[in-house]
């Protein structure tokens, strides 16, 4: 019996999917803490709400304050990639897990485990009197070791935590290594790996050089390249250290937020705090937030920007006026705030009304760079990336987009949708170029009598193909585009006038 395949055949396929949007609402906060942090792949900590903080870093350390000040921002911030800065170099460690009990351990005459493949055995516990005793026996038994890297080895019971930590003792460096515990093979005598928590489970940093804050950046992106706001621990204020950062920043799309506690910094005039040279280089993408308490109020303003959702509609938002919850706002004198305002450097004070009382805010959401908002680079930065990632899906899931006007058409509708959504979630809206922009609207486009109001907000314009050469051609170049865009602005300030008559 004939099959109907003969007469018609279907076939199906599963088109490959293109690259996604970047996520820009995700934070990195650098710090030198090692309680939790370590080397490698455990540098670095994804936190998702205090309870997370609460369970990985201990009251008093700077990432467990972070933590707690940037969760009470509203809306409830994104992520925040905790990353460590690996400052000196540093030993080989092991952590363990929860050990076995020390009557276990006590009554084992007979030990075994492997480290770094060497047999360790005939190990004796019995003459512990407690687990720092059987922590003293495996460090005596690690020194006998051949390996160098044994030669200063360590091991302590860290009654804190209810852990075994071994280390490479004085030898510190990339060279120095461990190893998980695991079983002789065969096995000889009682395997005491497990119960000594030492064995899969454990924690395992090797050893690290010492390395610049850059280098620590881009080992954390390495890790996790989700991060776009970038924060550091309140212990760094070095400027060199801080320059590195902005200097990495500066030409990279992320933004720096930086919390400044120098009193120094209020001084009229002033040029020597970090602020202070800092404004002079007036970077385009350091938002930097005074203070005279050491409460992470940079941190809490990017959370405030981290809720922002470009997908939706009326959601961009302008930094001006935006409360800091958990941290305390600072009632400073008017020198004081023209000297900041100089710098373009932002601050968190309280706004006085006679029957009121004071309602904090934040003045004014500017990054350090005159006229250059804070809400407006980040909203430049997801209009570029939103562009760039949907042109790119375009020609990647396309079977071809033929270098002809239908082709470029289909690229202006992909332009065009970000576009739109650009106007939907408010950060550009119809408006008035200025002159210099008219003219470059009417030279590009040849129409000459354009008034300057751009009605949708914005204005895409690519050349038509016919005036390609051939050249562009041959290495199937598309006509170059050009987008208009006029920002929404934001109102931070007004003047009113009440003009009465009996």
């Amino acid at each position: 019996m004939p099959d109907i395949e003969k007469i018609v055949r279907v076939t199906s396929q599963i088109t490959g999917g293109g690259v996604l949007r970047r996520e820009f609402g995700i934070m990195m906060f650098i710090t030198r803490d090692s309680s939790f942090l370590g080397t490698g792949a455990n540098r670095i900590a994804v936190v998702a709400n205090p309870d997370d903080g609460a369970d990985l870093f201990a009251l008093g350390t700077e990432p467990r304050s972070a933590i707690d000040i940037l969760y009470q921002q509203e809306p409830f911030p994104k992520n925040l990639v905790v990353g460590r800065w690996i400052e000196n170099d540093i030993a080989a460690e092991l952590l363990g897990t929860d050990p076995g009990t020390f009557a276990a351990l006590n009554a084992i005459a007979d030990g075994s485990f492997v480290c770094k493949a060497e047999d360790f055995t005939a190990i004796d516990l019995t003459l512990a009197a407690d687990l720092a005793g059987i922590a003293a026996v495996i460090q005596t038994e690690l020194r006998t070791g051949t390996d160098p890297d044994f030669a200063a080895a360590t091991c302590v019971f860290n009654v804190a935590k209810n852990r075994f930590e071994v280390t490479t003792g004085t030898g510190v460096g990339a060279d120095q290594t461990l190893s998980l515990f695991s079983v002789t093979d065969p096995l000889v005598g009682t395997d005491i790996s497990a119960l000594l928590g030492l064995d899969e489970g454990a924690t395992l940093n090797q050893g690290a050089d010492a390395e610049t804050i850059t280098e620590a950046i881009e080992a954390i992106t390495a890790l996790d390249d989700s991060p776009y706001f970038v924060t550091m621990e309140n212990t760094i204020v070095d400027f060199a250290t801080i320059d590195e950062v902005r200097t990495w920043v500066a030409s990279r799309p992320y933004m720096l937020f930086l919390d400044n506690l120098e009193v120094g910094a209020l001084t009229p005039s002033e040029s020597s705090t970090v602020v202070g040279q800092l404004a002079a280089l007036e970077p385009p993408r350091t938002v930097a937030m005074w203070s005279a308490t050491d409460d992470y109020k940079a941190l809490s303003f990017a959370g405030r920007y981290s809720s922002v959702n470009f997908s939706g509609s009326n959601t961009v938002i302008t930094g001006n006026l935006k409360d800091l919850p958990g941290t305390v706002s600072d009632n400073i004198n008017t020198t004081a705030q023209a000297e900041l305002e100089r710098k373009n450097v932002n601050y968190y004070a309280p706004f006085f009304s006679t029957g009121s009382e004071p309602v904090n805010g934040v003045f004014n959401g500017t990054t350090m760079k005159l006229n250059v908002w804070a809400d407006v680079r980040y909203f430049l930065d997801w209009a570029v990336n939103s562009v760039q990632v949907d042109v790119f899906n375009l020609l990647k899931t396309s079977n071809i987009v033929p270098q002809t006007e239908p082709g470029v058409t289909a690229e202006h509708s992909v332009i065009e949708a970000v576009m739109q959504q650009a106007v939907r979630n408010g950060g550009i809206a119809p408006g008035q170029m200025s002159a210099a922009t008219i003219l470059d609207i009417q030279q590009t486009t040849g129409n000459l009598d354009f008034d300057g109001f751009l009605t949708k907000g914005y204005l895409i314009y690519a050349p038509p193909i016919s005036q390609q050469s051939q050249s562009d051609r041959n290495l199937r170049k598309s006509p170059p585009f050009k987008v208009w865009m006029k920002g929404s602005g934001a109102i931070h300030s007004v003047e009113i006038a009440l003009i009465f008559e009996n």
